[in-house]
């Protein structure tokens, strides 16, 4: 596992969560909706990071079973991360001619948070008109 791939402009560079995140794309996605870029408050890059080479342990294993070949597997941190900002980023733009502006409307809504209640805070979302009834309490039909 490396922060970046073997072969790419910034092999070999040094590769921190936080550097992760900003040139990923993922701080820049808080500006859409915040106004300003902003870390998420975990080692997120690192974790993910983690999963893809866990998927990709998996696929060797599997081949190896299989087929008694064993493979070459890199995994860059940036590429992984940059896998998860791609939706936020360029959304509508990806089509031609364009479809809407980056930015998936429902993920950077500032609408989207956690809810202050009277002894705490809770997080939810209503995707369905189901849903929305039962929250107001209601045979509510839509």
């Amino acid at each position: 596992m490396h922060g970046y791939l073997e072969e790419g402009p910034y092999s070999g560079k040094p590769a921190y969560d936080d550097v992760i995140q900003g040139e990923c794309g993922l701080a820049g996605a808080f500006t859409l909706r915040d106004g300003t870029p902003s870390l998420v408050p975990s080692i997120i890059a690192d974790k993910s990071a983690g999963l893809v080479a866990l998927s990709g342990i998996l696929a060797a294993l599997f081949q190896r079973f299989r087929y008694g070949e064993g493979v070459y597997m890199e995994v860059g941190m940036f590429e992984s991360m940059s896998a998860y900002t791609l939706l936020e980023h360029q959304y509508g733009s990806t089509f031609s001619p364009p479809r809407g502006s980056p930015g998936y409307d429902r993920v950077i809504s500032s609408q989207r948070k956690p809810f202050q209640t009277k002894d705490g805070y809770i997080c939810m979302l209503a995707y369905t008109d189901k849903q929305v009834a039962r929250i107001l309490g209601t045979k509510w039909r839509f």
